[in-house]
């Protein structure tokens, strides 16, 4: 064996490794710079928008910050696998992150939905409330024995504009199975608002008219 070929060999895969580890740390420390400004601009952002106050939580925007700072690594987590030339790991691994990262958008919509639904059900509770209370909604429950009309019927109208935004986010996340059946109830429910206004009217009126009698 001619000891100048193992040497040059050995030399040879001695310095592809050490090529393929320099990339793979050059690779990873973007990674890391990228990943941190990335959870600087986003804890910035939410706290600008005192997201933690909004959902009365202590960590709301740090743990999406977080969250975003490790999906940061798992993105560039294939290209630092390829600079490694670990292949065998790399298809798996970068099929995955696609997959992960073909749910965001669908995530994000999701998000959106839902806020925007919250934001839109609280006014139109607020203005239901406010437009019950003036009109005296509440002195006409307390002669029946409740006295909190206005707000029970604010939570439902809130409830009834709450739960088709649920179903359009879970749509929009294609949970197909879920919102099938979501759907269903929420037109069985929407058709029996009608029934159950005019039974409270005939309740209400029944009510009314036996104490009057009563009361001669």
């Amino acid at each position: 064996m001619n000891p100048d070929a193992v040497t040059n060999t050995l030399t040879g895969w001695l310095g592809d490794v050490l090529g393929r580890v320099v990339a793979a740390l050059l690779v990873l420390l973007v990674a890391w710079i990228v990943a941190s400004i990335l959870r600087w601009l986003i804890r910035k952002l939410l706290n600008a928008f005192h997201v933690d106050e909004r959902l009365h939580s202590d960590g709301a925007s740090n743990g999406v910050a977080q969250a975003v700072y490790w999906l940061t690594f798992l993105v560039f987590l294939p290209a630092i696998l390829g600079a490694l030339g670990l292949q065998a790991l790399l298809d798996p691994l970068t099929s995955m992150v696609n997959s992960i990262l073909s749910w965001i958008p669908m995530i994000i919509a999701a998000i959106v939905i839902l806020v925007i639904g919250v934001f839109i059900a609280r006014i139109v509770r607020r203005l239901t409330v406010g437009v019950l209370q003036g009109f005296g909604a509440d002195r006409l429950g307390a002669r029946f024995g409740f006295p909190q009309l206005s707000a029970f019927i604010g939570t439902v109208v809130y409830i009834l504009i709450l739960l088709p935004t649920l179903i359009v986010a879970l749509q929009a996340l294609q949970f197909t199975a879920i919102t099938a059946p979501l759907t269903s109830m929420l037109a069985e429910m929407l058709a029996a608002v009608p029934n159950l206004i005019a039974a409270a009217v005939i309740i209400g009126l029944a009510s009314y008219i036996g104490r009057a009698i009563g009361d001669l």
